[in-house]
């Protein structure tokens, strides 16, 4: 009944359990998850407001992260513990999309998580890792690359010149706090707001063959004119931890991406039914993100058990099975 007024309801149950039986320094075993809630309103079926569709994702985050009691900050392995702690509700997205000329230009404006349009992968969310799921890090570690559950105020502007290539823009208002809107998602109009980053992403999407195997290829960048600490120097370019003063704050960050997934056998008739190759390689200024680079590098066989996902930054490089 709803669905043919133009309302699309959507909840979801999300739980994670892991645990270090043997090995390391530490052992434990914690139980992450979230309740989501989606609500999307195609506005034509609902008022006769052709190409307008709002959207409003709120989740609920309980549990404990498994990378805090490992005392790690960088490689969280479960994707489903970040940017928000215990809440009852966060607020994740809520904005309005508007699209012209059948669809071949699509702006959005409102409250956006900026991963969940700029280098995103949504096949990368096959594996509990945090760092690739489904927007890269570093990106996602600073106020203006926010992924999901945080975002930011701002638009996308999309153009698809092909049915097969888009190029994209985007323009969103960076809060310097850890959580934007804070820790809950509803405070949007935070102290310290006015700074920008500008993301712009070029992708090509073919299918290949009488299978029609489909890749998604990418590359992007953004820049944000925020200033940040620096890791190491104090105001005079020295180790700010030996000298005891301030730290030196630089202007102006900016990070870079290359993502693909291609299909390379399929299974069934599902975007996604098939084994797929995954990778990707990203690049943010070091003196401000703890994570410099980062490449990574996988498969996914749907319908068949089994997965293998090689992530790395710097020397540290993970697998998971």
């Amino acid at each position: 009944m709803l669905i043919k007024h133009g309302f699309y309801v959507n909840v979801a149950l999300n739980e994670e359990y892991m645990a270090n039986v043997t090995g390391g320094r530490t052992r434990d075993n914690v139980l992450a998850g979230q309740v989501a809630a989606a609500l999307d309103i195609d506005w034509q079926q609902l008022a006769g407001v052709k190409g307008l569709w709002t959207h409003m994702i709120v989740i609920n985050g309980h549990g404990r992260s498994f990378s805090h009691t490992l005392g790690d900050s960088v490689t969280n392995p479960e994707e489903i513990y970040g940017a928000r702690g215990n809440v009852v509700a966060h607020l994740v997205s809520m904005y309005a999309e508007k699209a012209f000329l059948d669809d071949r230009v699509i702006l959005s404006l409102g409250y956006i998580p900026t991963g969940s349009f700029f280098g995103f992968d949504y096949i990368a969310c096959s594996f509990m890792n945090v760092s690739i799921c489904s927007n890269f890090a570093p990106g996602k570690y600073v106020p203006g690359g926010k992924d999901w559950p945080s975002g930011n105020i701002g638009g996308v502007l999309r153009l698809r010149p092909t049915e097969q290539t888009y190029i994209m823009g985007g323009v969103f208002v960076v809060s310097p706090h850890d959580y934007n809107g804070g820790i809950s998602g509803w405070s949007m109009a935070q102290s310290g707001l006015g700074k920008l980053s500008s993301q712009v992403e070029i992708g090509w999407m073919p299918s290949f063959g009488h299978d029609r195997l489909r890749g998604n290829y990418k590359i992007g960048m953004w820049y944000d004119n925020s200033r940040y600490p620096d890791l190491y120097a104090d105001i005079n370019g020295n180790s700010f931890q030996e000298t005891g003063l301030p730290r030196r704050y630089r202007s102006g960050m900016w990070s870079a991406w290359l993502m693909f997934d291609q299909m390379l056998i399929r299974n069934g008739s599902g975007l996604a039914d098939g084994l797929i190759a995954l990778g990707g390689a990203a690049y943010s200024q070091g003196n401000v993100v703890a994570m410099r680079d980062h490449e990574w590098i996988g498969l996914v066989e749907t319908g068949e058990p089994g997965g293998v996902v090689v992530t790395r930054s710097g020397s540290c490089s993970s697998i998971w099975i």
